[in-house]
């Protein structure tokens, strides 16, 4: 069976998997490219040693990290009160939009029939 572990430990052993591969490269790298010396306009390469060539510490290496645990949610889960939140807002949002909507219609007809009869108002006098 498969024991839990928490998002730090996980990442932890990411990153270690991930500073080892970088180690394994740089001494398959050092260790596969054999060095040339040059003589009398001659290329004459040296035999390649077969010692393993420890790989330099890089600025990434995260073998010392530490995570803190984080602690468990104190309150639980409430799907009434999220579902009333959501309805609060998507009704906050609809009604808003059917004021705009109203405004750019009504506005201009209100404002129009008031200026009439103001005029016409006016024109009699």
């Amino acid at each position: 069976m498969i024991e839990k572990r928490s998002i730090g430990e996980i990442i932890k052993s990411i990153l270690l998997l991930v500073n080892e591969a970088t180690q394994k490269n740089e001494q398959i790298k050092n260790s596969s490219e054999p060095k040339a010396l040059l003589t009398d306009n001659k290329i004459i390469y040296e035999p390649l040693e077969k010692r393993t060539v420890e790989a330099r510490k890089n600025i990434s290496d995260w073998k010392n990290i530490q995570f803190a645990q984080q602690s468990k949610r104190i309150s639980s889960f409430n799907i009434k009160e999220k579902l009333v939140n959501e309805i609060r807002i998507k009704s906050e949002l609809k009604l808003k939009t059917e004021i705009e909507r109203w405004s750019k219609k009504k506005i201009p007809r209100i404002l129009d029939k008031h200026l009439r009869e103001y005029t016409r108002g006016l024109l009699k006098k």
